[in-house]
């Protein structure tokens, strides 16, 4: 970086391992009228990046819902010859079925139209 200083965001992308923005890179300005920000950048998530790429979800049971999934989870373990199932495994799964099985995402849908419907 001879004769240029070194930008904030120069810095903290060549401290996180990463390349140094160029000059003609875009920005976006701030809202508060601050410095500019690098534009958000989405990966598309086909072909190989799907695959390296996961994306967190998190849901929130009820404490006996909580319980059940645990028990439910043991027991099917045990039917495998394993002391459980991951509940990770178990959501990982279902969502594969609800999004390949027609018959299953129709009854889901179903379901919490009704659930909605009665609040």
């Amino acid at each position: 970086m001879a004769g240029k200083t070194e930008t904030p965001a120069d810095k903290l992308a060549r401290m996180r391992g990463g390349r140094a923005r160029s000059d003609n890179t875009p920005t976006v300005p701030t809202v508060t009228g601050g410095a500019p920000r690098q534009p958000e950048v989405t990966p598309a998530l086909g072909g190989d990046a799907a695959k390296k790429t996961t994306l967190r979800s998190t849901v929130d049971l009820t404490p006996q819902m909580h319980y059940d999934l645990e028990r439910w989870s043991q027991e099917a373990g045990q039917a495998l010859g394993r002391a459980r199932i991951a509940r990770t495994d178990v959501f990982k799964e279902l969502v594969r079925q609800l999004l390949t099985d027609e018959t299953l995402s129709e009854r889901v849908i179903a379901q919490i139209g009704a659930r909605v419907s009665r609040h």
